[in-house]
């Protein structure tokens, strides 16, 4: 009985594991003026937007393995960026049952945030 026991153990561990590895990090973090605007569209499951008081934009979360994310912030090198634009294309399979990703957003509180997406939750606090 022990044995069987451990062994169900292992198999969720694994499991937990498999999933793990079927996901890619997102950390994007950049400077930014006060005023910024960001732009983020495509597909994704979720998205929380928080308004914070800092000169300065974390893109942060997980997205399934093989999601394209492209785009970036503005602006010339070496000075806050006036604004950014992400784009994200989730592989097709995961497109078509809603698996996006999760993903969390912070700006100043005095930024403009439009976001675009099929299907996803959006939640918006503190702006």
């Amino acid at each position: 009985m022990k044995r069987s026991w451990g062994l169900a153990v292992l198999g969720l561990l694994l499991l937990g594991a498999g999933t793990l590895s079927a996901q890619q990090e997102v950390n994007r973090r950049h400077a930014v003026t006060p005023d910024m605007s960001i732009r983020i569209f495509g597909t994704f499951s979720s998205l929380r937007v928080i308004g914070w008081d800092v000169d300065s934009v974390a893109f942060t979360g997980a997205v399934s393995k093989g999601t394209r994310i492209d785009g970036g912030f503005g602006g010339q090198v070496g000075k806050p960026s006036p604004g950014a634009k992400f784009y994200i294309e989730a592989p097709a399979s995961d497109a078509a049952i809603g698996k996006g990703g999760t993903l969390e957003l912070r700006v100043p509180k005095g930024a403009r945030v439009w976001v675009k997406s099929g299907s996803a939750a959006i939640d918006v606090s503190g702006i």
